[in-house]
């Protein structure tokens, strides 16, 4: 850990330095009876989005499962108390489903009951700029929540504010949706970042 800061709202940004003095963020995000933790999945973002800062870095690497996951134990072995953090999301710095084999092999040990983190699947969403492709396998090979970064419900604006769908359109983003599986109380969220006369 290299940095930390705690914005007015109480949320607590991380800024974690790796092996190779690349650098990422964790939030921690405080609710009213527990908290949230937002983690990276890859260093720098490839995905280009035009509204998001990591963007402009650029994409580097991916993390490796163990650096997905020391950002849940250093964060959790820093809290007083350790069983206020419920909820994980993968929703910091690049896109999780572009570093698909360390993600699921994370997200395998965080829901682990018996040698992992013990988080429950519904506590854990992996947010996607929209890798089609990638939707059905998520379903398929973890027991996480998904949620897709919209932002425009119309092709021409998404495409304007996030690249990615002009090979993923909304079309078959949503196709994709209605595939993966909501079993045991799983949910697809849709978010969407409000843009001044843009969206």
């Amino acid at each position: 850990l290299v940095q930390h800061e705690i914005s007015e709202d109480g949320a607590e940004k991380f800024l974690f330095q790796l092996d190779d003095d690349r650098r990422i963020e964790s939030v921690l995000i405080p609710e009213r009876n527990h908290a949230t933790l937002c983690l990276s999945s890859q260093v720098g973002c490839a995905q280009n989005c035009r509204f998001c800062f990591t963007a402009t870095g650029g994409w580097e690497r991916n993390l490796t499962r163990g650096e997905i996951l020391a950002q849940v134990r250093d964060i959790k072995n820093d809290l007083k108390d350790p069983k206020s953090l419920t909820n994980l999301v993968f929703m910091g710095m690049g896109e999780p489903l572009a570093n698909y084999r360390n993600l699921v092999a994370a997200i395998q040990i965080i829901t682990d009951g018996n040698y992992g983190f013990a988080f429950a699947g519904r506590r854990v969403t992996v947010s996607t700029a929209g890798l089609a492709s990638r939707l059905a396998d998520l379903g398929r090979d973890t027991r996480a929540n998904l949620a897709v970064s919209l932002n425009a419900a119309d092709n021409d604006t998404r495409s304007r504010l996030m690249p990615i769908n002009r090979k993923y359109p909304v079309e078959k983003i949503l196709e994709a949706c209605r595939h993966f599986p909501l079993r045991g109380g799983r949910r697809i969220t849709f978010e969407y970042v409000l843009l001044k006369d843009v969206n």
